[in-house]
């Protein structure tokens, strides 16, 4: 028999006697029963198990299914917590059930009567379609934290018309929606976002590990520069932390220029410009090593531990001879400053063969070619281990090396 040929009320008795699962089945196997019976779908969702599809929706970008919910009456905010640390008590067969086994669904008081309702969570296992592992992650937020990371601009738009939505939800590791919109770099969401309020922008994350990560922090470190943009043309002041400046030193490029270039460098304070000296030099980033010399206090021969090495030994180990120049420049550098090893600026650039590096460090009034290291050994060790001979032979000219060493550059 067709089911299409039962009448109207035994199939209505049917439907009602029908799981979630089972139903949503029965409805994709003929159009005319979807058309007729998928009303009652989300409201029997909404009834027994509070709109909490509003979440899978916002994970997968179904902007439809979340407006139909959301027209039913679930709240924006909806998410899930375990109903063992909710306080929640459930009872099953007379005693009380093993509250591992369930889920609450968390609402704001006003939506839809009592603003929990307990779940299996073997039911949001299955929505999850992957391990739950994925499903604890994805589930235990609001529906726009979900839209965001997903990159659901349409689901985002939805959520944010809402009234009641919350813009200042966070996920698990406290990061707000701005937060988690510039490090996806998202321009469009964040633009949604900013239209509502710079709320959070200069807010940085709750997580003692990453206590720097403001928005403009997220768009520097994963190099979005759309994002980067947006923000800087905020009115506010959105940066006292150094390690934005040492990550816009690594991206180099137009963030760099923007962040320290000459039009927005008023709106930000350098707290220790000595901590990024050594990045731009390694770098060979001279706009950004200039700038930093340019601040009160600052040391060109800093290192952060007696032994390490200046930004003059790292420019020579790197090759960045403008950068050399440029340190020399103010004067403040010794040009045969040794590390913990007792290497100079030219061993590091013998040991890397940087013949130019070399060719400068020679013409310097005062350099020490022939200085020995702790382990009694000259530049001209390090450029033959380096396999430069040609450059050995310049370095070591006319003076008396041990016996064997000589044999070496034939």
């Amino acid at each position: 028999m067709s089911l299409l040929t039962i009448p109207n009320e035994i199939l209505m008795q049917i439907v009602h006697e029908l799981d979630e699962q089972g139903l949503n089945a029965l409805l994709q196997t003929n159009r005319s029963l979807y058309e007729a019976f998928n009303d009652y779908l989300y409201e029997s969702h909404v009834e027994k198990y509070g709109g909490i599809a509003l979440l899978w929706a916002a994970i997968k970008g179904r902007v439809d299914t979340a407006k139909r919910l959301l027209d039913l009456g679930v709240d924006p905010n909806t998410s899930l917590r375990e109903a063992k640390d909710s306080g929640c008590h459930m009872l099953e067969s007379g005693r009380l059930a093993k509250l591992d086994d369930w889920l609450v669904v968390q609402r704001i008081s006003g939506y839809l009567g009592d603003p929990r309702i307990m779940i299996p969570k073997s039911l949001v296992q299955r929505w999850c379609e992957e391990r739950w592992c994925w499903g604890h992650e994805k589930f235990f937020q609001a529906p726009l934290l979900c839209a965001i990371k997903g990159a659901h601009a349409d689901v985002v738009e939805l959520l944010l018309s809402q009234p009641g939505i919350d813009r200042k939800c966070r996920d698990d590791n406290l990061h707000n929606t701005l937060q988690i919109a510039a490090a996806k770099g998202h321009v469009g969401i964040m633009k949604m976002l900013l239209a509502k309020g710079l709320w959070g922008i200069t807010e940085k994350c709750g997580q003692s590990y990453s206590y720097h990560r403001t928005p403009l922090f997220q768009a520097v470190s994963c190099g979005h520069e759309g994002i980067f943009d947006l923000i800087l043309q905020q009115d506010v002041c959105h940066w006292e932390e150094d390690e934005i400046l040492r990550y816009a030193r690594r991206r180099g490029g137009n963030m760099l220029k923007s962040l320290l270039g000459y039009a927005q460098c008023s709106r930000f304070r350098i707290t220790d410009p000595n901590a990024g000296l050594a990045d731009a030099a390694q770098a060979g980033d001279a706009i950004g090593l200039e700038i930093l010399l340019t601040q009160p206090g600052v040391d060109p021969g800093w290192t952060r531990y007696s032994g390490d090495p200046t930004p003059f030994e790292l420019a020579a180990k790197y090759g960045q001879v403008n950068i050399m120049q440029i340190l020399l420049a103010t004067g403040k550098v010794d040009v045969n400053s040794r590390d913990s090893d007792g290497n100079t600026p030219l061993f590091h650039a013998a040991s890397n063969g940087h013949e130019n590096v070399v060719d400068f460090l020679l013409s310097q009034p005062g350099i020490s070619q022939y200085a020995r290291n702790y382990d009694n050994k000259m530049a001209a060790h390090f450029a033959l281990e380096a396999g430069k001979k040609d450059l050995c032979r310049r370095l070591k000219e006319d003076i008396q090396l041990e016996p064997g060493f000589e044999c070496l550059l034939r």
